[in-house]
């Protein structure tokens, strides 16, 4: 045994000798290919869009996926279409023609949708497979109209203090219905005229005779947050029809703004008992639970804010709130702990969704298949998702921490992906073919001109007046041109050249004549 180890040694080191003696080899000389950069580079300032610098900031490059459109202007372009277009209708249809808006510009200006000058998003996969996903909607003048219904400037969260716990899903989202009144008034105005648009809003004036509640009043109260919670039930379940059953579930909805718009109607709702507690805050109930889900619910007005819960259990002040639980803190704090919209989404949820598919086990096969589908769309994973919208001075920020990529969600938010996709397959078909038809039109007045040309040098050397295609193209020494290819199929054998003759046709496969002037 000793031998053996002395022996491997020696060969170990003579080995290493023998390696060290070796000739080295030469190095390699440096490579004269170009070293690829890194990144592109940005194209140069005058070329590059206005508005990048601005919506790539609040994006990451690099990931699954990022897109950037300036649209700066679009708008306006699309309402110029839709005025061409008006203007065909109306000649067609005249007694339609007050009707039709002339210009779709204010239109859109009075909406705010010329307020958006580009869109930008991004997503990267993180380590534990989620995504973090961004979309920024740039808009540098501010927002009005519909987009101002948005709300204001960031602000804490309202549900995190109200959702328990273990809640499973929370969506807040910051509501400003009187701008996106003030928005629709201004275009019905627009189009029917001021005296029509104050007789419209004199309606919504009038109070219901039934509950005395004025639907302008409510119009104006829903400003501020609008807050809902679910928590699913592990063991209860509800059938909404004889076929299906799902999870039960306990839901909390808080809206700011309503409480004391809402408060007269409901005192007249029969059968609703009211009570006040000592901190002021109403509560009305009914002991009539809701059928097949057995929900016993709670109204309770606080001040202008009224809030439905399905049980008193489940929406009882105090307790342990979402606020307090670390795994959604955590989350919340990597997309900041202010802004003016938010959805949460517990890791519990997706295992308490997924039940529905054995609690079902007497669909057929389709409607398996139809379930499967629908519970992939949901979103799932071990980490709380979070997505969180902030409204900042040049724009609107939408962060979120996802199961999925904008990619996939892009594919799922619109379910005519595929149609698109057909129509413009069946415009970008046509326009290819016209494309080639003239590039091919191109290559055969190429052709033409060359024979052209060796014909007019025919002439001027041999005397004659009149040749034919072999007397042109070959590989004889008299022969001006090697070979002619043709381009689609043509023929040019059949060609008879005559000097002074003013043009030259080709008669294409497909019908169609190409023609060369040969004066020009």
């Amino acid at each position: 045994m000793r031998f053996i180890r002395t022996l491997g040694c020696c060969v170990g080191l003579l080995a290493v000798g023998l390696a060290g003696c070796a000739k080295k080899p030469e190095e390699a000389p440096p490579s004269k290919t170009p070293a690829i950069p890194v990144s592109a580079p940005l194209v140069a300032a005058p070329e590059r869009s206005a508005h990048f610098d601005a919506v790539n900031r609040h994006l990451e490059l690099g990931g699954t996926l990022y897109g950037y459109v300036d649209i700066d202007g679009d708008v306006l372009k699309l309402a110029a279409v839709l005025r061409q277009f008006v203007v065909q209708a109306a000649a067609q249809q005249p007694q339609a023609a007050a009707f039709i808006p002339k210009d779709f510009g204010p239109i859109f200006q009075d909406l705010g949708l010329t307020d958006v000058t580009a869109l930008g998003l991004s997503s990267v996969q993180a380590a534990d497979g989620t995504f973090r996903n961004r979309v920024f909607i740039a808009t540098p003048g501010g927002r009005h109209g519909l987009l101002a219904g948005l709300g204001g400037p960031p602000a804490p969260f309202a549900a995190p203090l109200v959702a328990p716990a273990d809640a499973d899903f929370v969506f807040e989202s910051e509501l400003d219905t009187p701008a996106v009144y003030s928005a629709v008034r201004a275009v019905v105005a627009r189009l029917v005229g001021e005296p029509a648009a104050g007789f419209f809003e004199a309606k919504l004036k009038v109070a219901d005779p039934k509950t005395g509640l004025v639907p302008l009043d409510l119009i104006n109260g829903l400003k501020g947050r609008v807050c809902v919670v679910a928590k699913a039930d592990e063991t209860r379940t509800f059938q909404p029809s004889p076929e299906l059953t799902l999870p039960a579930f306990d839901l909390l909805v808080r809206i700011e703004g309503v409480g004391r718009v809402l408060e007269p109607a409901l005192a007249k709702v029969p059968g609703i008992k009211k009570a006040t507690t000592p901190a002021g805050v109403t509560i009305y109930t009914s002991n009539d639970p809701v059928p097949k889900i057995e929900w016993t619910p709670e109204l309770r007005i606080e001040g202008d804010v009224l809030t439905l819960v399905t049980s008193a259990a489940f929406g009882v002040p105090g307790g342990e709130k979402l606020s307090s639980n670390p795994a959604f803190k955590q989350a919340l704090a990597a997309l900041g702990e202010t802004g003016n919209g938010l959805t949460y989404v517990s890791p519990a949820l997706s295992s308490r969704i997924q039940r529905i598919a054995t609690l079902n086990p007497s669909l057929d096969a389709s409607q398996q298949q139809t379930l499967a589908f629908i519970l992939t769309l949901l979103p799932r994973g071990d980490a709380p998702l979070v997505s969180v919208r902030q409204n900042l001075p040049d724009g609107v920020l939408i962060r979120s921490h996802w199961s999925a990529s904008h990619k996939a969600n892009l594919m799922f938010a619109n379910p005519g992906v595929v149609v698109t996709t057909g129509l413009v397959a069946a415009m970008a078909i046509p326009a290819f073919q016209k494309v080639r038809t003239a590039s091919q039109q191109k290559a055969v007045m190429n052709n033409i001109r060359q024979l052209a040309a060796a014909a007019d040098q025919y002439f001027l050397e041999t005397g004659k007046t009149v040749c034919g295609y072999r007397d042109l193209v070959g590989n004889g020494p008299n022969q001006y041109i090697r070979a002619l290819s043709p381009v689609a199929g043509e023929d040019y054998t059949k060609l008879l050249f005559r000097q002074g003759q003013p043009q030259i046709t080709v008669l294409m496969p497909d019908g169609s004549k190409v023609t060369y002037d040969w004066n020009k």
